[in-house]
């Protein structure tokens, strides 16, 4: 029996209707999931990644003794001295700041690199002291580095990111570390917010201690010293970071009113107090956990402040600031612990959209698009965020590779300390050995 068109017409239509309604039903199921499961759309639409930091890097921390001799060797001594004294000229002829790294070398001095290198492998390393194996591992990255960055846009880019890290990874395990981070922090917050139904309104009203300069700096290392054994008085740090920053130009210095002479009063430059919106943060950075960059400038060669790589100082600076959030008191945990974790992701967000645009050649939209579905809703930053990728390629990379690492050390600490592990230990490890390239830093985690 045959069915008439319009009954097939019908039928149609009825099937055709009850398929989109299962799919319109099947679509606002989804978008209600992607909206109360944030880690679900991640997935889904960012692709975030499935990995943790452990996966990708299961490896134990180096153990393996380093021997040492009890003295100085005065060969290297003598020899070390005519480096440190080059790369000092050198700083004074090219205005090159203490941490800046190899970035900052002059072509005359990329020039002297072949006749170093000479030099430095005829010393051998057990006959060195520990200190004067750390300024070995130092000069040894210069050298390593000293005009890598040749090539295409990839080789260079990945050069630089070496010249600031001294990590000895390729741009792909860089990447997957950021993507295991990001993740990380993320679903850290999505756990605080649902035990905490009202912390993201708490949030709104959140404020950091109030105060000048000095003011912060006593409310910091009151604070530091329970959880940072070596931490100075504040009067005391207050002097050595005037003399630190006497020549900086974010900061700047004036006589007491009223008096002719005397020492200059430190004042943080306005600028910089509204460019970081809190003064705390901006202390934080500089002095806690222990002053690692302060000892650093003060070492009595001063090596390691011309030789360290700026991945690893503004890494210690990062790691620093958010280490501080431990200190604040006055608010409910969970809110200080978002707080630091908003802050957080916003550097990471950064480097990884550094690694978009400079490595894999990503256009504005398509690095706008990425950080528009991690919630960086404000075209206006998004735009500064990709105006400085493009002029400072591997800056927002290596400031966020930096943080990240020293995550990586602090991770496998633990792992290689297990129950005797503690922060103080940790703090006290970066301030005698944070100068140094990741690399080499992690091969004497043992030593913490």
């Amino acid at each position: 029996m045959s069915i008439s068109d319009d009954g097939k017409k019908r039928r149609i239509a009825i099937i055709l209707f009850i398929a989109g309604g299962a799919a319109l039903a099947g679509a606002l199921i989804f978008f209600n999931v992607m909206k109360n499961d944030a880690s679900t759309y991640r997935k889904m639409i960012m692709k975030a990644t499935d990995k943790t930091p452990a996966q990708l890097d299961p490896e134990p921390a180096h153990t393996e003794v380093i021997k040492a001799a009890d003295s100085d060797n005065a060969g290297f001594a003598d020899w070390s001295a005519s480096v440190v004294s080059a790369f000092a000229g050198n700083a004074k002829d090219t205005d090159l700041q203490p941490g800046t790294g190899t970035g900052g070398f002059s072509e005359e001095l990329v020039a002297k690199a072949g006749e170093w290198k000479t030099s430095l492998d005829s010393f051998t390393y057990e006959e060195l002291s520990q200190k004067q194996q750390k300024l070995y591992d130092l000069i040894a990255h210069f050298l390593k580095n000293a005009g890598a960055d040749k090539g295409g846009d990839k080789e260079k880019y990945a050069a630089v990111l070496e010249q600031k890290l001294g990590a000895e990874k390729n741009i792909l395990a860089y990447e997957e570390m950021l993507d295991a981070y990001i993740e990380q922090i993320f679903s850290d917050s999505d756990r605080i917010m649902k035990d905490n139904k009202s912390v993201k309104n708490a949030l709104k009203k959140f404020t950091f201690p109030e105060g000048g300069y000095e003011e912060q700096l006593a409310y910091i290392t009151e604070r530091a010293g329970d959880i940072y054994g070596n931490a100075k008085p504040a009067d005391v740090v207050l002097e050595e970071t005037q003399e630190r920053f006497h020549d900086d130009e974010r900061y700047s210095f004036s006589k007491p009113a009223g008096e002719g002479s005397g020492a200059d009063v430190f004042v943080l430059n306005k600028a910089v107090a509204d460019e970081r919106k809190d003064l705390f943060t901006a202390v934080a950075r500089d002095i806690f956990p222990g002053t690692m960059a302060l000892e650093a400038w003060q070492n009595a060669d001063r090596a390691a402040a011309y030789l360290t790589p700026s991945g690893v100082r503004d890494g210690a600076a990062s790691f620093a600031e958010f280490s501080a959030y431990d200190l604040l008191d006055g608010e409910d945990r969970s809110v200080i612990d978002l707080k630091r974790n908003n802050s957080r992701s916003i550097l990471l967000l950064c480097g990884k959209a550094d690694l978009m645009a400079n490595y894999y050649g990503k256009s504005r939209d398509e690095v706008n698009n990425f950080l528009t579905g991690y919630g960086v809703s404000d075209e206006a930053a998004r735009n500064r965020i990709f105006n400085h990728i493009n002029e400072v390629p591997g800056d927002y990379a290596a400031r966020a590779l930096g943080y990240v690492h020293i995550l990586e050390m602090q991770r496998k600490a633990k792992d290689l300390k297990g129950e005797a592990y503690s922060d103080k230990a940790f703090y006290a490890f970066l301030t005698k050995y944070g100068d140094l390239p990741f690399k080499a830093m992690e091969k004497r985690l043992y030593l913490m």
